[in-house]
């Protein structure tokens, strides 16, 4: 639905072009999951940013390794 709407999905429930489409009633019944969603993003990026900062400088520096397949 999002990228329908190209808008982020957390501000879909009070999307104003959301009234005059068939979608309406199913955003509207999943509203708390879809503003939720902001949240999650945010405790994903917040978790992502202290795992780089965990990263030893000089071994990302060093090229990656090819893994056996």
């Amino acid at each position: 639905m999002a990228q329908k709407y190209k808008q982020p999905i957390w501000t879909l429930p009070n999307y104003l072009r959301l009234e005059d489409t068939d979608n309406k009633g199913t955003i509207s019944g999943n509203r708390a999951d879809y503003e939720n969603t902001k949240e999650k993003y945010q405790n994903f990026a917040e978790d992502f940013l202290k795992r780089v900062e965990t990263l030893d400088s000089e071994s990302a520096n060093e090229p990656l390794q090819k893994v056996a397949t």
